[in-house]
């Protein structure tokens, strides 16, 4: 198996009125699953998850990953 895992959610940006944010989408589905924008109050970029989405461990780390380099 190779070391590389298959990814199942795809970030889209957005250019928004008040800043850009990221969509998060699932990539078989199209449905969205969340999205990133920046969050004044602890001046970085958070996650906001879509209501009833599912999320798998792989894919919490992904968006992880996503937020530390995320920059504004």
């Amino acid at each position: 198996m190779s070391g590389k895992k298959k990814s199942y959610i795809r970030f889209e940006k957005v250019h928004g009125l008040s800043g850009d944010f990221w969509v998060i989408i699932n990539r078989s589905s199209g449905d969205v699953l969340g999205h990133i924008e920046w969050y004044p109050q602890w001046e970085c970029f958070v996650f906001f998850s879509s209501r009833n989405a599912v999320w798998s461990s792989d894919c919490h780390d992904e968006v992880g990953a996503f937020l530390k380099e995320a920059k504004r």
